[in-house]
C-alpha cells in the first residue's frame, strides 16, 4: 500500500505547487509541513471515501506525521468500516499483530485501544467465540487498570454475545447486573456507558421478541438524554468521552433518538399503532433521524406499520452507498425487508426471491439466523400457484359444467319444442285435414243443389234468370233483383274476370250503384256486391284445388279471378280457417274429371 502511494505520488507528472496533480502539473513530494497528509484529514474523508483515507494514510506515515503503530491503527479503522470479510481480516490480522509489538505492550491505553478494535472487528463478522474472547479480555484488562465504567461498558457487550451463543439467562443478568451499577448516576462517563448498556438490553429484548420490555427501557434512555441535556454541568466528569458543550444537543439529540426508536418499534411490534406513530413523529423531528444512519435505523419501523415506501426509499439510498459491498448484514436485512414489503403487497414471487437471497445471504454470513422464512413464503408462492391451478381447474370445470348444463338444457328445449311442434302440427294438420273435408263436402253439396235446382216459384216474380227477364230490374224487389245478378254472375262466371268489380257489374246491368248496392245490402247476406264477388271467387277455388291439386296457388289465385296470390292467401283464410296450402294438404284430391 505504502509503495503504491509513493509510485502515484512521485512518478506522476504535474505542477509542483498543486497536490495530486489538480492544475496538469507533476506530483509535489510530500512534506512534513503539508497538511493534506495527516491524521485529521484521512478520519476526515474515510467514512465516505475509504480509498482516498488509505492513501493519505500511507503519505502521512511516509512523510513522519503519524506513527507506524497510529497508521496501522488508522488502517484497520478504514478496514473496519466495510463489511466485506476480505477487509475486515485484514483489519483482524492488523490489530492481532499489533498486540503483539512492544509499542503496545508498554502502553496501556494503545492495548485498549487494539482490544477495542478487535471486539468491533469480531462483532461485524459475527464471529460470536473471538467476539466473547477479545471482549472478555478487554474487560479484564481495564479492571486491572482501574477502569470499572469501561470495563462494565464492555461486560454489557459480554451479555449479549452470550444470549447469541444460547446463554440467554446468563447474558440477560450480566445485562442487569451492569445497568443496576450504572444507573442513578450523574458523572457522564457512567451515564454514557449506562446508555450503551440499556442500548444492548433493548437489542437482546428485540432479537427475543420481548417489545414490552423495551418500553421502560427505552423510556429511561429518553429521560437520562432529557436530564444530560437540561444539566450538563452536574454530569461533567472531564473523561475524554464527554463532549465540548456546543456538541452536548447533538449528543443529546443522537440517543433520545435512538430511545425514540425503540420505542417506535416496540409499538409497533405489539400493534400499538397509534403510539408508534406518535414516537415516529418525534425521531423524523429530531436532527439525527434526519440523516442517513437515523433513516436506516428506523427503515424497519416503517415496515412495520406499512409505510414501504419510505423504507424502501432508504434502502435504495443505502444500497447506492453499498455499490458491489453487499456481503454484509444490512444488506441481508435490506432483502428481509424488501420480502416482507413485497409479501405485504401480494407479490409473492418477488418475496420468494427476496427472502430466498436473504437466506443464502445469511448462510454466506455464518449468520445464526434460520431461514425458514424464505420457505415459508417459497411455501406461499408455490402454495398460491397450486391454488390458482387448482382455482383454474375448478373454474374450467364449472365453465364446462355449466356449458354441458346449458347444451343440455338448449337439448331438451329443442326436443321439447320439437315434440310439441310435432303434435300441435300433427293436430293442426288433424284439424285441417277435417276441416279441409267439411269444406269440400260443404262445395259438393252447394254444387249438387244448385245443379238440380229449378227456379220455379209460381204465381212470384222470381224464374230462372234470362238476359231479359219477365220483370223489368227496375222494378225487381231487392231479394228478385239479387236472386237475378247472382244467377247471371255464377252463370256466366263473371267473376272469373280480375277487372269485374262493382263498376263492372253496374255497367253490366245498366243498373244504378244505389239499386245494385240495395240489391246485396238488403236483398241477400252479403254487405256488397265485391263480398259476393270474392265468395264465388273463393268458393271457385276451393273447387279448382279439389281438382287440380297439383296447381300451384298463385295460379289457382289468377284462375280464379284473383289479381294478387296475397290478397287471395288472406281472403281465402279468412273465409275457410285454412290457407289454400294447408287446405291442399288437407284435403284428399278428388279423381279427375269431377265436376
Amino acid at each position: 500500500m505504502i509503495v503504491i502511494a509513493a509510485i502515484l505520488m512521485v512518478g506522476c507528472t504535474g505542477n509542483g505547487s498543486l497536490p495530486f496533480g489538480e492544475g496538469g502539473g507533476r506530483y509535489h513530494v510530500p512534506q512534513a509541513s503539508d497538511s493534506l497528509y495527516t491524521e485529521e484529514a484521512a478520519m476526515d474523508v474515510y467514512n465516505t471515501q475509504p480509498e482516498r483515507a488509505l492513501l493519505i494514510i500511507d503519505s502521512a506515515e511516509i512523510v513522519g506525521n503519524v506513527t507506524e503503530y497510529r497508521a496501522s491503527m488508522l488502517r484497520a479503522k478504514v478496514f473496519c468500516l466495510t463489511c466485506e470479510e476480505e477487509r475486515l481480516d485484514t483489519a483482524l490480522q492488523i490489530c492481532e499483530a499489533l498486540l503483539q509489538s512492544d509499542f503496545v505492550k508498554d502502553t496501556p491505553d494503545n492495548r485498549e485501544s487494539v482490544l477495542d478494535l478487535l471486539v468491533t472487528i469480531s462483532r461485524k463478522k459475527h464471529d460470536n467465540e473471538q467476539w466473547l474472547r477479545w471482549a472478555t479480555e478487554k474487560a479484564d484488562f481495564c479492571r486491572q487498570q482501574g477502569n470499572g465504567t469501561e470495563a462494565l461498558r464492555t461486560e454489557a457487550e459480554i451479555g449479549i454475545i452470550l444470549t447469541h451463543l444460547g446463554r440467554q439467562d446468563e447474558g440477560m443478568a450480566k445485562l442487569d447486573e451492569v445497568i443496576r451499577q450504572l444507573d442513578g448516576t450523574r458523572q457522564f462517563n457512567q451515564t454514557d456507558a449506562c446508555i450503551i448498556a440499556l442500548r444492548r438490553k433493548v437489542d437482546v429484548l428485540d432479537e427475543q421478541g420481548l417489545y414490552a420490555d423495551i418500553i421502560p427501557l427505552a423510556e429511561k434512555i429518553v429521560e437520562k438524554m432529557n436530564d444530560y441535556e437540561q444539566h450538563p454541568d452536574d454530569f461533567h466528569d472531564g473523561t475524554y468521552r464527554e463532549p465540548d458543550a456546543a456538541d452536548v444537543p447533538d449528543y443529546c439529540d443522537f440517543y433520545r433518538t435512538k430511545g425514540y426508536a425503540y420505542l417506535a418499534s416496540a409499538y409497533a411490534s405489539l400493534s400499538e399503532k397509534e403510539k408508534a406513530r406518535e414516537y415516529l413523529r418525534l425521531f423524523e423531528q429530531s436532527r439525527w433521524g434526519l440523516t442517513l444512519d437515523g433513516r436506516k435505523m428506523i427503515a424497519p419501523t416503517w415496515c412495520k406499520l406499512g409505510d414501504y415506501d419510505k423504507m424502501l426509499a432508504v434502502y435504495d439510498e443505502m444500497e447506492q452507498h453499498m455499490s458491489t459491498d453487499t456481503i454484509c448484514f444490512d444488506y441481508a436485512t435490506i432483502l428481509h425487508d424488501r420480502a416482507v414489503a413485497a409479501e405485504a403487497r401480494g407479490l409473492h414471487a418477488q418475496a420468494y426471491d427476496y427472502m430466498s437471497r436473504y437466506s443464502a445471504l445469511n448462510q454466506t454470513l455464518n449468520d445464526s439466523l434460520q431461514a425458514c422464512e424464505a420457505h415459508e413464503y417459497a411455501a406461499r408462492y408455490h402454495a398460491e400457484e397450486q391454488q390458482m391451478e387448482i382455482q383454474e381447474r375448478k373454474a374450467e370445470a364449472s365453465r364446462n359444467a355449466l356449458i354441458a348444463w346449458f347444451v343440455a338444457v338448449i337439448a331438451l328445449l329443442l326436443a321439447c319444442f320439437a315434440v310439441y311442434y310435432f303434435l300441435r302440427h300433427r293436430e293442426e294438420t288433424r284439424k285441417n285435414r277435417i276441416l279441409a273435408r267439411q269444406i269440400t263436402e260443404a262445395m259438393d253439396y252447394k254444387k249438387k243443389y244448385l245443379d238440380s235446382l229449378e227456379f220455379r216459384v209460381q204465381g212470384s216474380e222470381f224464374s230462372i234468370a234470362t238476359d231479359q227477364p219477365d220483370t223489368p230490374l227496375e222494378s225487381m224487389s231487392s231479394e228478385a233483383l239479387f236472386a237475378h245478378i247472382s244467377q247471371v254472375i255464377v252463370r256466366d262466371k263473371l267473376f272469373l274476370d280480375p277487372a269485374f268489380d262493382r263498376q263492372a257489374a253496374i255497367d253490366y246491368f245498366h243498373l244504378s250503384k244505389e239499386r245494385i248496392g240495395a240489391a246485396f245490402s238488403q236483398g241477400s247476406d252479403y254487405a256488397s256486391i265485391s263480398d259476393f264477388i270474392n265468395e264465388c271467387r273463393l268458393e271457385y277455388a276451393v273447387n279448382l284445388l279439389n281438382d287440380q291439386p297439383s296447381l300451384p296457388v298463385s295460379q289457382v289465385a289468377q284462375a280464379s279471378g284473383f289479381s294478387d296470390a296475397n290478397y287471395f292467401g288472406r281472403k281465402f283464410k279468412a273465409r275457410f280457417g285454412l290457407s289454400p296450402s294447408q287446405y291442399k294438404a288437407g284435403n284428399t284430391p278428388k279423381p279427375s274429371g269431377h265436376s
